[in-house]
This record gives structure tokens, C-alpha cells and sequence, in this order.
């Protein structure tokens, strides 16, 4: 079976986090300003490390893998970004910016680690 449509539902909630990211982002900060910034890039990070992730997933299991930390990752953005950007902003709420991207950033390693691992050992077994 063809991984294609879960792949398209990785980069479907990958766009929608990464945008809300953003949002929140130059909301918070000063603007369009903030998005050039290297806190920009570090609360990007997990997205792209997902994305490379979805390159990596070839079949319908590994392509389910990638979907399901995708919409975690997104998940968790909407949720604190839009708790403490929007719903309680307070004189602190710039910090999850610097701390939500750690914790998706591991999950997110972890997989591509064990996608990009699986992959070699797929390509020895076959030589």
C-alpha cells in the first residue's frame, strides 16, 4: 500500500503547526521581526525534523509513525502557544517558546533515528 496519503496528512499538520508557530511567534514578540530571529529557527526545528522524518517512511506503518508525532507536535503547539500567547498572556509567556521546542524536538530525533537506522538495515538485508 501506498504511504502517499498519510505523508499528505503529515505535511498537512505540519503546515498548520508550523503556521500557528509563527503566529504566535510574531505575536509575541515584535512582529515580523521575531520570525527572523534564531528562537524562530528553534521553534521551527521539530517541524523540520519531522519532515525529514516523512521522506525516511516508505511504508504505511512508518508513514502512521510520522503522522501520529506530527499531530503531537501541532497538538502541543496549539495548545501552550495558544495558552500562553493568546488565552493568559503574562510577562513570561515568551518562555515557551524556548521550552516546548525541546520537548518536541526529542520524540521527533528519536524517530528519524530509528527510521534513518531501519532504512540502512532494509538496505543491507536486500543487497
Amino acid at each position: 500500500m501506498n504511504p502517499r496519503p498519510l505523508n499528505t496528512a503529515t505535511f498537512a499538520a505540519l503546515g498548520f503547526g508550523a503556521l500557528f508557530t509563527a503566529v504566535a511567534l510574531a505575536h509575541d514578540g515584535a512582529g515580523g521581526v521575531s520570525l527572523l530571529t534564531s528562537l524562530a529557527l528553534w521553534t521551527l526545528l521539530p517541524y523540520a525534523v519531522v519532515l525529514i522524518s516523512a521522506a525516511y517512511a516508505r511504508s504505511n506503518r512508518k508513514a502512521l509513525a510520522v503522522l501520529s508525532i506530527a499531530i503531537l507536535c501541532s497538538a502541543s503547539a496549539f495548545l501552550y502557544y495558544g495558552q500562553a500567547v493568546f488565552l493568559h498572556p503574562t510577562y513570561l509567556s515568551g518562555i515557551v517558546f524556548a521550552i516546548l521546542p525541546t520537548y518536541q524536538v526529542v520524540p521527533a530525533t528519536i524517530l528519524l533515528a530509528i527510521l534513518f537506522f531501519t532504512r540502512a538495515s532494509n538496505a543491507n538485508r536486500n543487497a
